[in-house]
This record gives C-alpha cells, sequence and structure tokens, in this order.
C-alpha cells in the first residue's frame, strides 16, 4: 500500500539531486509529465518504466542529479 508513491518520490528525490528542494520540485513536474505523456500511448505499467528509464539517463548524465545542494562543488 503506498508503494508506487515511495517508489516515485525516491526517483523524484535521486533526478532532482539529494537536498535541493528547487530540484526535487522541478523533478516531480517533469516525471509527472513524462508519466502522463506516455500513459497516452504505452499502458500505464509501461510508463512508469519510461519513468525509471528517465531517472537512469539523468544519472548517467548528471550523478548528482539537475540541481546540486547548494555549497557543494
Amino acid at each position: 500500500m503506498g508503494h508506487d508513491f515511495l517508489v516515485l518520490a525516491f526517483a523524484v528525490v535521486i533526478v532532482g539531486g539529494m537536498g535541493s528542494i528547487l530540484g526535487a520540485v522541478v523533478a516531480a513536474l517533469l516525471l509527472a509529465q513524462v508519466h502522463a505523456i506516455a500513459s497516452l500511448w504505452i499502458p500505464p505499467v509501461w510508463a512508469e518504466t519510461l519513468v525509471y528509464g528517465v531517472m537512469l539517463l539523468v544519472l548517467v548524465v548528471r550523478p548528482a542529479g539537475l540541481f546540486r545542494r547548494m555549497g557543494e562543488a
């Protein structure tokens, strides 16, 4: 119960950057749009997989997330 929300929240924190509130907000909006648009053309189960693919892509390109925590080099 609530497992889907917990895993998506984890994806949002990872994509946004640990400790970055602005990054979490931007990542939440981005991943929600990816999920919603993908659900139009593919089944919702596969749309969640696409969200995790976006998370993996962000981790490969920017390992610290979209927005790093303020004060870190």
